[in-house]
């Protein structure tokens, strides 16, 4: 379920983040890092990052299929500032904060 394709941004280089699979684990890394060495290392894991979103948007029904409608319709961008630092923009709601050890819904 690659629901964060073309919504996740790295906010030092400004390029899309891509979903990689290590050992099972789906992460999401900047592509300016993978492909190009010019940016941070900032990797995302997707599990944490559906969890989230999840619970903002107050998902009851966890199957991947609903979780997977529910993050393309509402989630309009996420911008990157590093693994526990990022800000996801909602379609017409409030942007949700994480910094470390802060949540904002």
């Amino acid at each position: 379920m690659a629901v964060f394709t073309g919504k996740m941004i790295c906010s030092h280089c400004e390029k899309l983040y891509k979903r990689k699979n290590e050992r099972g684990i789906f992460k999401w890394v900047c592509q300016g890092y993978d492909n190009y060495s010019s940016c941070k290392r900032i990797i995302v894991d997707e599990n944490r990052m559906v969890e989230f979103i999840s619970r903002r948007l107050k998902i009851e029904e966890r199957s991947e299929e609903n979780i997977y409608n529910l993050i393309m319709h509402k989630v309009d961008r996420i911008q990157v500032s590093d693994k526990n630092d990022f800000i996801v923009h909602m379609v017409n709601q409030e942007p949700m904060y994480m910094k470390e050890g802060q949540i904002q819904y």
